[in-house]
């Protein structure tokens, strides 16, 4: 009798999971969801979010007008982080393009720079930032100070090979390594990041959306009267929801792989722990849909 017990019990859920993913090939709108989410979303995002902050617009004010200012300006516009350079002839010039957002970042070299750094003096060079952006003005700011720093050391070599001293300074290199994106390449984060996204939102979306749907047709009193019980309904639920999810995981992979983002590791690993994150994903779906009337909330 319980072989026969748990004979029904599967055939009962066996039965429901059909069922549910009979209607859910009929729901073109959350096929579309899935099929949107999981590919063309990434896809977009990927290309159309970045943190890079590369071709700074640059305001330069040259009062000294030397050798010596030029190879700070050359410092600059040889970088990859800068690309169009404004030269002005007036402070005023400086704030007008910040204001506009035709520029990023202006730099204003005093008249009388290389007279100081002939002197062995300090000499300043003022950095002015847009605000508007924190992270590409904090950005900006980090390459200018490192453009500084570095024609700053020139200078000192150079004074010191003059006068015989030595010819190079000794310095502390730093070894750095960075795990799991070891270029620091934004696109793989951001590939990456939007499959998890769409796996938590699938998760969510499509097992709540099922269940709600039963509630807003009525036909969660048909399911009542079934001789299902309750965790065999939830079951039901969850099984295409899960399918769905590690099968949509497919394409997204493939889009990585177009991105050139490099797979390391174990893809049952990688299959496994989507699958224990759709689940976490779908309790909240089935959370939303115990407090939620219509598919409309």
């Amino acid at each position: 009798s319980e072989v026969q017990k748990e004979d029904s019990l599967m055939q009962r859920i066996v039965a429901a999971t059909k069922k549910e993913f009979l209607q859910f090939s009929r729901d073109r709108m959350l096929i579309l969801l899935i099929l949107w989410t999981y590919t063309i979303e990434v896809v977009l995002c990927t290309y159309a979010l970045s943190f890079d902050v590369t071709n700074l617009r640059l305001i330069v004010y040259d009062q000294d007008r030397s050798q010596t200012s030029q190879r700070v300006i050359e410092k600059f516009t040889e970088s990859e982080y800068f690309g169009e350079t404004f030269l002005v002839s007036d402070p005023e010039e400086i704030n007008n393009l910040l204001d506009a957002g035709k520029a990023d970042i202006g730099i204003v070299i005093p008249s009388d720079f290389s007279e100081r750094l002939k002197e062995g003096r300090t000499a300043d060079i003022q950095i002015i930032l847009s605000g508007t952006n924190s992270n590409t003005a904090n950005i900006a700011r980090n390459y200018a100070i490192s453009i500084i720093n570095s024609f700053s050391l020139d200078v000192i070599v150079n004074d010191l090979a003059a006068e015989g001293v030595l010819t190079s300074v000794p310095a502390i290199e730093p070894e750095i390594r960075i795990w799991y994106n070891s270029e620091l390449e934004f696109r793989y984060f951001m590939v990456i990041s939007m499959i998890v996204v769409a796996g938590v939102l699938v998760g969510i979306v499509h097992i709540a959306a099922t269940m709600v749907r039963e509630k807003e047709t009525g036909t969660v009193d048909q399911l009542i009267v079934t001789p299902l019980k309750k965790y065999e309904i939830i079951i039901s639920k969850i099984v295409p929801t899960m399918t769905v999810g590690l099968l949509a995981l497919i394409p997204s992979l493939l889009i990585a792989l177009w991105f050139k983002v490099p797979i390391r590791g174990s893809l049952l690993l990688f299959f496994v722990t989507s699958a224990v994150a759709l689940f976490s994903s779908m309790g909240i779906g089935v959370y939303i849909s115990t407090i939620s009337g219509n598919l409309q909330q």
